[in-house]
């Protein structure tokens, strides 16, 4: 069900823009290839096709209201798209942008990566013909003026009506596996987006962009457009397109925008190889989402490349954020917010509530979906049942609250999966190729020294472009993560090496994710399930650690069907998803237990375990889709960390290498030095 939301407060002490320079005419974007089908929907006796006139509609209909003598400050657009199915619009996730009209209703399923500031628009506004002829017009859902030709704007009109939207800068979900887009928006067609490399640019060369913006630019009038003289900086940086402000380039007259190499732009995903768009969303009377939530944006899609000929404000101090926040449309296309929907998943397969039908259905088939399950990871991985059952309760732990200040989250089950040699590391690779196949999101992630010193974990603020810069840890909630430590050679962990590694504690025990602004750091809340492969123990703070218990002679996964491979995805979601109690008569067993088994081994057994125990049977009674502890739960948890303390004890780590040793083999695994260098 889409919602509406009010419109959030303004902070009156933020920077905010009036963008006044509008071009005198709209031209519709050529498309490159035919468009997709149209839908058609009919409203108020006309009949309309949803995909290409969502601009016109909401233009005549401001029209035909003026023209009835309403008020043009109560015009309202909630009633025009009632009934339009938002299921059957093009997604800017699969669909190429050039196959796209501008104006037409779009949808894109995505993840808010940063806010900007609040900015003015005019939501009314009032034009003139040299003949004394004057119109009102509506800007909603728009960038540039709808003017005819020797038409212009009154700018000084007292009928015109200037109002505030949020712009919201949105990423496809990262770790968004291929299965769940496709189930989603169907095939990815090969040209759906431009290719990128590593760092998350584009491989399109400057000429083809250039090209782009000069064949579909509209004639401006110039005489419409502002005209300052402002530094331009040098080049595009790393952050999201904010410019390298220590060499600004040379004083440009009149100039209309700065010439961006779309070879060095980055598009600030999250994580390196995405290909699909990143886009800004304008939202009108909805509240803003929070940073790293999964939404679905309905909106008029706008390319209008007039918008990249806007100049910037004579401080030339901000012009770097300026670029930063106005990139090239054909890059970085508008998305006009009609709807907007926070998603508690991105699973195609199951609708976003768990209804009274699916719970009855899915409790039907758990037992053997669980089982093919178990069965599936114990091939992938050749290991015992018991580590494959931790194995899934990972994947279904879920936070479900938070006590002291993110220093007690319950539901948090990060897994160590230790006792890996090179022979067995080969476990790491194919369990990740099963998550990815069953899983909406993974990120796999190898702990070498030199990912830990380069990469970016952690969001930090680019206070010189008013820019969030997106860091690796940026995910969405319920994303998968994999983590090797197999890969760690001896080395030195450099000053960004250490606050990786700290960043991956603090998701990992807390499930948080620092964002690291200029002068005080922002802790936001996140839940991500973590399995965490390694040789010996693994060096981050861990829930709980097992060894990999290997079995050369356990056959590899046989093949399922699609029918169980879809049933295993819904369960996977579902069940995170449901809600759980224990009832005082279990909860009488488990104190009665617990004190036995702290008599039959006090030096082992602390109070500490029987929180583990609680956690682990909370997930035992979840993966046996029950909404309330059973006793079999019960008894199943205790014989599980039983076995899982007993394998623990006989696992025997590697030992550290002699200096002989260390010598002849570079390569051998040892600790890191963790320092500041």
């Amino acid at each position: 069900m889409w919602e509406d939301h009010q419109l959030a407060a303004h902070d009156p002490d933020k920077r905010r823009r009036v963008m006044t320079s509008t071009p005198p005419t709209l031209h519709p974007r050529p498309t490159v290839v035919p468009p997709p089908p149209h839908h058609t929907h009919t409203h108020s006796n006309c009949s309309i096709t949803m995909v290409r006139s969502a601009q016109i509609l909401v233009g005549e209909a401001f029209q035909a209201h003026v023209a009835a003598g309403g008020d043009a400050t109560a015009f309202n657009t909630d009633s025009l798209f009632e009934g339009v199915d938002f299921s059957a619009l093009p997604s800017l996730n699969v669909v190429p942008l050039n196959q796209l009209e501008p104006g037409s209703l779009v949808k894109f399923r995505c993840m808010v990566q940063d806010t900007f500031d609040p900015e003015f628009y005019l939501d009314v506004y009032e034009t003139a013909f040299p003949d004394g002829t004057r119109n009102l017009r509506s800007g909603r859902y728009r960038d540039t003026g709808e003017l005819a030709p020797r038409e212009e704007i009154d700018h000084n009109s007292p009928h015109a009506v200037m109002l505030q939207r949020q712009t919201i800068y949105c990423v496809p979900i990262p770790g968004e596996t291929a299965w769940a887009k496709e189930e989603f928006d169907g095939p990815v067609p090969v040209e759906a987006a431009p290719v990128m490399d590593d760092a998350g640019r584009t491989k399109r060369g400057a000429d083809d962009m250039d090209d782009m913006e000069s064949e579909h630019a509209p004639p401006v009038d110039e005489s419409m457009l502002t005209k300052r003289t402002r530094e331009v900086p040098a080049s595009v940086g790393a952050a999201g397109g904010a410019g390298d402000a220590s060499e600004p380039g040379p004083a440009v007259e009149g100039a209309a925008a700065p010439s961006f190499d779309p070879s060095q732009f980055n598009f600030n995903f999250p994580l390196s190889g995405e290909t699909g768009p990143a886009v800004m969303v304008k939202l009108y009377n909805h509240d803003s989402p929070k940073i790293a939530q999964m939404v679905e944006v309905v909106g008029v899609y706008e390319i209008d490349p007039a918008v990249g000929l806007i100049d910037a404000d004579d401080d030339p101090y901000m012009a770097e954020e300026f670029r930063a926040h106005h990139p090239p449309p054909s890059m970085i296309p508008r998305l006009h917010c009609i709807a907007i929907q926070p998603l508690s998943h991105h699973n195609p397969t199951i609708p976003q509530e768990i209804t009274d039908t699916i719970y009855e259905e899915m409790t039907k088939v758990a037992g053997d979906v669980r089982s093919a399950l178990i069965a599936q990871i114990c091939g992938s991985m050749q290991c015992s049942e018991l580590v494959a059952e931790y194995v899934l309760l990972a994947l279904v732990a879920s936070v479900h609250a938070r006590r002291d200040e993110n220093t007690f989250v319950l539901g948090k089950f990060g897994v160590n999966i230790f006792d890996l040699t090179p022979e067995t590391h080969p476990a790491v690779e194919r369990l990740t190729d099963l998550l990815q196949g069953l899983l909406p999101s993974v990120f796999h992630l190898p702990l070498t020294i030199e990912n830990l010193n380069s990469i970016q974990l952690n969001p930090r603020k680019n206070s010189g472009a008013n820019r969030l810069e997106a860091g690796a840890l940026q995910l969405v909630d319920g994303t998968q993560l994999v983590l090797d430590e197999c890969v760690l050679d001896s080395g030195t962990l450099a000053a960004q090496g250490v606050r990786n590694v700290t960043a991956l504690g603090n998701l990992i025990q807390s499930q948080t994710v620092t964002y690291e602004f200029e002068y005080t750091p922002l802790t936001f809340e996140t839940n991500v399930r973590t399995i965490i492969f390694s040789e010996g123990r693994s060096m981050l703070p861990v829930d709980t650690n097992i060894p990999l218990m290997h079995d050369p002679s356990r056959p590899a996964a046989a093949d399922i069907s699609p029918e169980a491979v879809e049933q295993m995805r819904a369960y996977i979601t579902a069940v995170r998803m449901l809600p759980h109690t224990i009832t005082n008569e279990v909860q009488s067993v488990i104190e009665t237990d617990f004190v036995k088994m702290r008599q039959a081994d006090p030096k082992n057994i602390q109070g500490k375990d029987l929180h583990m125990l609680l956690v682990v049977a909370r997930l035992m009674s979840l993966s046996r889709c029950e909404t309330s502890l059973s006793l079999e739960s019960w008894r199943a948890t205790c014989d599980i960390e039983e076995a899982r303390r007993a394998a623990v004890a006989d696992a025997t780590p590697p030992p550290p290498p002699s200096a002989d040793s260390a010598a002849a083999a570079p390569a051998a695994v040892a600790a890191p030095v963790l320092s500041s260098a």
